[in-house]
């Protein structure tokens, strides 16, 4: 009968998702069983970088916008320019009678 033994896991180690033997945390490949490791343990962290600079590049854009806007809105009128004045309406509105 065969026993299976867990290995101690050390800092500087982690746990081969096929085999579950211990191997050391920047190996690329399992040294026991071979499964290729690099790309699925890194992918979460891509994914979070890329998601952290899109909502960067998002927050500039909207900032610049909102800027331009606020800018465009406080330029005063020139001499030929009228400020308009809201329209006004043809008779009193009903209040609630």
């Amino acid at each position: 009968m065969e026993t299976l033994e867990t290995p101690i896991q050390t800092r500087g180690e982690e746990v081969c998702p096929r085999c579950k033997l211990a191997i050391k945390v920047d190996a690329r490949r399992c040294t026991h069983c071979g499964e290729h490791l690099s790309a699925t343990s890194k992918f979460p962290l891509y994914v979070g970088i890329i998601g952290v600079l899109a909502l960067l590049f998002v927050a500039f854009i909207m900032i610049k916008t909102i800027r331009r806007s606020d800018l465009n809105a406080d330029t005063p009128p020139t001499d030929g320019q009228q400020i308009s004045q809201p329209a006004q309406p043809d008779k009193p509105l009903p209040l609630n009678k």
